[in-house]
């Protein structure tokens, strides 16, 4: 690490078109010109020879211990509540430690060395620019090695400016979204997880994998922070050092091995932890499972597909499902177990859990069988409601599962039929947005309620919240072919997921209203989503092309990405079709 006080300037030309687009979008400028008057350098490239050729004697050293607890400080701090795409990134999706960074990249000489600059600029005080060769932001997909980041809260001008590759690669048209990143391949896991009466989880996770890349030792992986690793073993005997710091500070978790990878060997690791912040009790029987990707140390979540082999304790008043195929149930002691297993590769694993009530069928012309599981009480923020109208979730579940047979019946005949067999069709107690794991469905609780007792909540609003009810489990349940059999290589590709499910909701609409009525609705808010003017002046389709992904979302084009990525996604889709 070097620290820098005194004058500078940061200068950045982004080297492709698009990138100078979106810049002009988010600062009404091409370029970036950046005054500071300190800064941090971590780097394990040539910058040390670099600086020692150019260095100035200076009178500042009192003020470098000031700037570095400045600095991390500004690393440390985890927002609770992130505010923005970027913030939940850095607080949330692998975040990382520099240290650790450093030591990884110090380990194995193999890896070309990364430079990272950290500039308390004069009018944004937190940019950070990056240059890192084995990937920029690998946790959310991002092939590029180049970005420059504004985490200042200050203003309005906050996220991801530029992400881009090298030069050199845009000039010889190396340049490319399949870039593979990864360090390690994993193959299979294998968890064992205890959740006891007070929503605290114990897990032990046995992960095989195979080595990518030649001399690494240190490896991340995604889990909450709230989730305090104990023991890391090596085939399941050899002790292993770890990181993971205070989780308000840093509770980012790493595993250092005492020797380096060899490529195309294979491993095991076992990494056990507990904790909390997995599930939260929302009342009336209902479970918020929040961590739905990290809650076990993932890798590579989305861009590596592995097959699972789960078992859950549980407290036996409640009913937990899983991912797979259930193979076995028992009682333990005050605790109900289950053993869920995936032999179709996942890119993703997970659970919901309550006091559900199961419903199931089998249907008949595509054999899949069709779970629905739903609480017969409401969560505690709608319990208001209960006087209205028998209002009790699992009296709707039939309906949410008919559409679901319905939206199988139409997808395995359009698009061919999915490998998993099965899919359970669950409430959460979020109200306004659905999720959709493989063979796990997550739909709101709102949409196991029929239309008057939603009326009876909403009032008027109720009519507008009617066209998503009716789109949420069709569009769900396509994401067991649109983001779970076809993938995406990287966040610029996954509008294929989103924007291919949209066109399966409306293709849905199509082939089950005996009116085009909602159909034609849905096609108009896709072009209205589109091209509507917001609050100052701007279309969502002026904030970039669907390529550009989460990046959508600007001060100035909030939303986009929902506006754009799955009516324009949906588009494509039906215009190729």
């Amino acid at each position: 690490m070097a620290v820098f006080v005194g004058d500078g300037e940061f200068t950045l030309t982004p080297a492709i078109g698009v990138e100078r687009a979106y810049l002009r979008l988010v600062i009404d400028k091409e370029t970036v010109n950046e005054a500071f008057d300190r800064a941090v350098l971590c780097f394990t490239d040539e910058t040390y020879q670099e600086v020692k050729r150019q260095e100035q004697a200076g009178d500042h050293e009192l003020r470098t211990p000031d700037v570095l607890r400045d600095f991390h400080k500004r690393l440390r701090y985890r927002t609770e509540r992130p505010r923005s795409m970027l913030e939940y990134l850095l607080a949330y999706e692998g975040v990382e430690n520099i240290e650790a960074e450093i030591l990884a990249s110090l380990y194995n000489p193999k890896r070309p060395g990364f430079f990272s600059a950290y500039i308390f600029g004069r009018k944004h005080g937190d940019l950070r620019y990056h240059v890192r060769p084995y990937g920029v932001l690998p946790q959310m997909l991002a092939p590029e090695e180049v970005a420059l980041l504004n985490v200042d809260p200050q203003g309005n001008e906050e996220g991801i400016w530029y992400l881009g590759h090298f030069e050199n690669e845009y000039k010889t048209g190396r340049a490319s979204s399949e870039e593979d990143k990864r360090v390690i391949d994993a193959e299979h896991y294998r968890i064992e997880t205890v959740i006891d009466r007070g929503d605290k989880l114990t897990a032990s996770a046995e992960l095989t994998f195979t080595a990518l890349t030649e001399g690494d030792r240190v490896l991340n992986f995604g889990l909450l922070p709230t989730l305090r690793v104990t023991r890391v073993t090596l085939a399941g005997e050899r002790e292993v050092n770890f990181i993971q710091e205070n989780r308000k500070e840093d509770g980012s978790f790493y595993i250092v091995l005492p020797e380096p990878l060899v490529k195309g060997k294979q491993y095991k690791l076992t990494m056990e932890y507990q904790g909390n912040k997995v599930v939260e009790d929302a009342g009336g029987g209902s479970f918020s499972v929040g961590a739905r990707t990290s809650w076990y140390p993932s890798v590579n979540a989305f861009n590596d597909r592995a097959t699972f082999d789960l078992t859950f304790k549980v407290p036996n008043k409640y009913t937990l499902v899983g991912v797979g195929k259930l193979v076995k149930e028992w009682r333990e002691d005050e605790f109900a177990a289950s053993q869920w297993v995936s032999d179709v590769p996942l890119a993703v694993a997970g659970f919901n859990y309550g006091r559900f009530k199961k419903k199931e069928l089998t249907d008949a012309d595509t054999k899949y069988q069709i779970e629905g599981y739903a609480t017969s009480e409401l969560p505690d923020y709608l319990r208001r409601f209960e006087g209205i109208g028998g209002m009790t979730p699992s009296r709707m579940t039939e309906n949410a599962m008919v559409e679901a047979q319905n939206s199988i019946r139409i997808f395995s005949k359009y698009f061919g039929e999915a490998p998993y067999g099965r899919v359970a069709i669950t409430q959460q107690p979020q109200p306004n947005f659905g999720q959709s794991w493989p063979t796990l469905v997550y739909l709101p609780v709102t949409a196991f309620l029929d239309s008057t007792q939603r009326w009876m909540m909403m009032g008027g609003n109720a009519f507008r919240f009617a066209d998503f009810i009716q789109e949420v489990t069709p569009h769900e349940v396509a994401h067991q072919w649109w983001g779970h059999i076809v993938g995406w290589s990287s966040f610029h590709d996954q509008w294929l997921s989103e924007g291919f499910a949209d066109f399966s909701a409306s293709l849905y609409l199509q082939l089950t209203e005996p009116k085009p009525d909602k159909y034609l609705r849905f096609v108009d808010r896709w072009r209205e989503a589109i091209l509507n003017k917001n609050q100052f002046g701007r279309r969502a389709n002026d904030a970039g092309p669907i390529w550009m992904g989460l990046r959508l979302n600007t001060y100035r084009t909030p939303g986009a990405y929902n506006r754009l990525v799955y009516p324009k996604g949906g588009q494509q889709f039906s215009v190729s079709q």
